[in-house]
């Protein structure tokens, strides 16, 4: 509905076609916008260490240190 106001207020100024292609483009760059964001977010997401990995490191650091003999 407001994508509808949106193509109307503007078809004041511009033709009706070039209002909603305008307004079509507009909307497509926010959803491209939002893909590229989620996109981001998901990579980082998998980056992440798994919680049972770094538990085994740590435990593995902590003997390695403790067989150590000073």
């Amino acid at each position: 509905m407001i994508l509808v106001f949106a193509v109307a207020g503007l078809s004041s100024w511009w033709p009706v076609w070039l209002s909603a292609l305008a307004v079509i483009g507009l909307l497509l760059l926010c959803v491209l916008v939002c893909a590229v964001f989620g996109i981001v977010k998901f990579r980082k997401v998998l980056r992440r260490e798994n919680p049972g990995q770094a538990i085994a490191t740590d435990v593995r650091i902590v003997k390695d240190a403790g067989d150590d003999k000073l």
